[in-house]
């Protein structure tokens, strides 16, 4: 099943009429929507247990001149359905909408969405795009992990899978980060950080010059790290290394939600302001990577 993670705050919120409103908690629940398991669905469309209890993550969406695109790889799209609300992550933003289904017609009411600026080539216009397409969706297919959205002239506007959400046995390197000031940057060339989750609820890994550890409990897109313990040595290269690893350990300390997209882990915190950005890893970790000789 999925999940509501609610936010204290009151957040003002666009929707893609261009008015501005206040939003209050019980909407930003909805907007940080999460799901936590893979979609076990089988074939064609049969109500709304078909999209529920999944993650779904944008793999292709139609362009502004009607041909279908590929996401950037930087920035994980995904939907989640449940109790007549959907939502998810547009690349940078939080958003939600209600939504309706009967038989294989479904549609989205105009979503609104968080109010966050993220600099990366791209990303603020394929989000502005996704959301413009939820409310031409009249139509949609699940075969297996695949959903699809169709327009109401059949045309296949958006399409996603389902990714499972299980964190245990995984391992990460980080792409980007929160500064702990005012902006999202990528990890400084030359460091490498990871994130390695143990089935056993310990998280290990480097944070760019030493080693860390503690535990970890991830369940329903809520995620919350115990004491960290770290390594004490100084790296005076590449520049600004130690305050990068700064900034990272407190970014996990602050983590609340998390969504793992198609080879991406996104962690966010309580109010769904996006703290780091992770990939895949495809070699092992290191328990110093700067430092080491």
């Amino acid at each position: 099943m999925a999940a509501f993670v609610f936010s204290e705050a009151i957040y003002t919120i666009h929707t893609f009429r261009g008015i501005m409103k206040p939003l209050a908690k019980g909407v930003v629940g909805a907007l940080l929507l999460l799901g936590v398991v893979a979609c076990g669905c089988t074939t064609s469309p049969g109500g709304d247990g078909m999209v529920t209890g999944a993650v779904w993550v944008l793999n292709g969406y139609m362009d502004e001149g009607g041909a279908m695109v590929a996401p950037l790889a930087s920035a994980s799209v995904t939907a989640a359905f449940a109790d007549g609300r959907m939502g998810g992550s547009g690349g940078c933003n939080r958003y939600g909408a209600s939504y309706t289904i009967s038989g294989s017609s479904m549609t989205i009411e105009m979503p609104v969405s968080t109010l966050m600026y993220c600099p990366e080539d791209g990303v603020m216009d394929q989000e502005q795009r996704y959301l413009t397409l939820l409310p031409e969706v009249a139509g949609y297919m699940v075969d297996g992990g695949t959903l699809t959205m169709m327009d109401g002239s059949g045309r296949v506007i958006l399409s996603f899978e389902a990714v499972d959400q299980s964190l245990a046995g995984s391992s990460w390197t980080l792409t980007g980060y929160h500064d702990g000031k005012d902006a999202f940057v990528p990890v400084i060339p030359g460091t490498r950080v990871t994130a390695e989750f143990g089935v056993d609820r310990q998280v290990t890994g480097s944070a760019g010059c030493n080693h860390y550890s503690g535990s970890y409990s991830a369940d329903q897109g809520t995620i919350a790290f115990g004491p960290l313990a770290w390594t004490e040595m100084y790296c005076a290269e590449p520049e600004g290394v130690m305050g990068q690893e700064t900034a990272y350990l407190a970014a996990l300390q602050q983590a609340r939600g998390y969504s793992v997209g198609a080879g991406e882990l996104t962690l966010t915190d309580i109010s769904g302001m996006r703290l780091a950005s992770y990939v895949v890893s495809v070699e092992p970790s290191e328990e110093n990577i700067a430092g080491k000789e």
